[in-house]
This record gives structure tokens, C-alpha cells and sequence, in this order.
């Protein structure tokens, strides 16, 4: 399949990468996922588990390998980071990959989980400590934030007065931005989760997700 994408679309000038695959799972995350052993079809659930990385690694090299016999130099390959950021520091350089970018997904929803005080400065705590992470890593590969979003507990909060939740939110927004300023790049999940604008989404925290809404409510600052 990857082969076939980067047949397809390898000369088009829009095209900035092709990313291997999405959120390959490791241990702490399947363990610990709301979903874990919630099949829909129990069948097709078995033999689910996390990806190791010693897969992962012998994966990542051998698509890298395919996909540049076929890409142009000028054109991205990217890796997700499985959910392990700091385990790929030599690992890109080693194998001698040419422009190649590490995508990382962080979530302060998903750290709420974990985390029972839904506030600023645990959030600010959170953010500093991937600020430092990200620059760790980006020294050695170009790191992208390919999945974040303003979506929190203290601001997402349907009792709020809208004023207010404006407030909250563009808290949340500036400290994540400033937290992504030394990466090559980050982008919102997700641009529109609905085409109806009108129509609002099943759960009141899921409008924060979408990014033309949140943009429109005055929501999120655009650095």
C-alpha cells in the first residue's frame, strides 16, 4: 500500500511527505486505553496487542528503504513515534534516512486521565516538561506535532459562561503553541469533525476538537 501512495502521488508539488503509519500503540498506552479489550467484534480482536519496537524499528527501515527508491529526495518521510519520543535519537542517523521527520501526538485530554487537578498550571507543568522533551529530540531528527488540540477539562466545560470559556481556552491555546515553537511544524486535530456547523457534536467537549469551530468561537490564537 505504501508503495502504491508514493507511486501515485510522488509528483505532486503539493505532496510534503508520506507517513508510514499512524500511532503505532505501545505497551503503557494499549494498557491503559479507554478501549483496551472493548472489541466490537470480539473475533477480529484477538491477537491484539501493543507493537514492539523491535518490529517497529525493522518496519520503519524497510519502508524507508522502499519508499525512497521511489519519492524524490525533496519528499518527506515520516515516522510516528509509537508513543516512545526519546527512542529515537540515534536511531534515523544510524540508518543513514534522509529527510525524515519524527511525528508525536500530545494530548492534554488524554494526560487528564491520569492527572485529577484539571488546571493551568498542571497543565503548564505538563507542556514545559514536552517543551524540553521535543528540543531534546529535535537535535536529532526533525520533530513534527502532527496531532494536538485546545481540549481540556477546565476550559471544555458546557456550565461555563461563553465568556469565560473564551477566556480559559485561549489560556490553554498560547501555552501549547509557545510549547510547540521549537518543533519543525505542528498541526490541530481535527480541521472540521462535522461539515454542518450547525449541527453540534455528540458530547460537548468534542467541540474543541474542531478547529474551524473553535477558530470561529474565538477559542484558539493563531500564532
Amino acid at each position: 500500500m505504501l508503495k502504491r501512495l508514493a507511486e501515485r502521488y510522488k509528483d505532486r508539488s503539493a505532496l510534503f511527505g508520506i507517513e508510514v503509519v499512524n500511532e503505532p500503540i505501545s505497551f503503557p498506552v494499549y494498557m491503559t486505553s479507554p478501549t483496551h479489550n472493548k472489541w466490537v467484534d470480539p473475533e477480529e480482536g484477538k491477537g491484539s496487542s501493543f507493537v514492539p519496537m523491535s518490529f517497529l524499528k525493522v518496519f520503519y527501515k524497510r519502508a524507508y528503504d522502499e519508499l525512497r527508491k521511489i519519492l524524490p529526495k525533496e519528499v518527506a518521510i515520516v515516522f510516528h513515534d509509537g508513543f516512545r519520543l526519546g527512542s529515537w535519537n540515534r536511531f534515523f542517523k544510524k540508518n543513514h534516512m534522509e529527510n525524515v521527520f519524527l511525528d508525536t501526538h500530545i494530548y492534554i485530554f488524554a494526560m487528564e486521565n491520569f492527572v485529577p487537578i484539571h488546571k493551568p498550571f498542571v497543565y503548564n507543568i505538563y507542556l514545559w516538561i514536552d517543551r524540553l522533551r521535543l528540543r531534546h529530540v529535535g537535535k536529532a531528527i526533525p520533530v513534527i506535532v502532527g496531532e494536538w488540540c485546545i481540549c481540556n477539562r477546565y476550559a471544555a466545560n458546557e456550565s461555563l459562561e461563553e465568556k469565560e470559556r473564551k477566556k480559559r481556552f485561549n489560556v490553554i491555546s498560547e501555552m501549547e503553541q509557545v510549547a510547540w515553537e521549537d518543533t519543525a511544524g505542528w498541526f490541530y486535530w481535527n480541521y472540521q469533525l462535522l461539515r454542518d456547523e450547525t449541527t453540534k457534536t455528540d458530547e460537548f467537549f468534542k467541540e474543541s476538537w474542531d478547529f474551524k469551530r473553535s477558530l470561529k468561537r474565538g477559542w484558539i490564537s493563531v500564532k
